[in-house]
């Protein structure tokens, strides 16, 4: 018997986000955000991270102002950058502030 497809979806989300914290030297964190007092999908020493995923077919994702919204005010809550990663079917993309890329590469110009 096939897993429903919510089942599949949760256990895809659940993935991308313990590869994220992980790779972030952070954590997941518990509920995805849903609970609270807990923010975002995954919490990093410097960003707090929204993780999204596409199905096989889709293919695409909408960036929603009242996503990236909710994702930079918790950051900002919290003292922290507001990231939205995205896997566009295997492909890895990350929604950041202007300014916070302007950041990161001046940052490591100079590295």
């Amino acid at each position: 018997m096939s897993k429903p497809r919510w089942q599949i979806n949760q256990e895809r989300s659940k993935k991308q986000e313990n590869g994220i914290a992980k790779e972030l030297g952070g954590r997941r964190v518990p509920g995805s955000g849903s609970m609270r007092g807990n923010k975002g999908d995954v919490s990093a020493p410097d960003v707090l991270v929204e993780a999204k995923t596409t199905s096989s077919k889709a293919g695409s994702y909408n960036v929603r102002a009242e996503v990236w919204r909710k994702i930079s005010r918790e950051a900002q809550t919290v003292g922290k950058e507001a990231a939205l990663q995205v896997d566009l079917l295997g492909e890895r993309v990350v929604v950041l502030s202007w300014n916070y890329y302007r950041t990161l590469r001046d940052h490591y110009r100079y590295c």
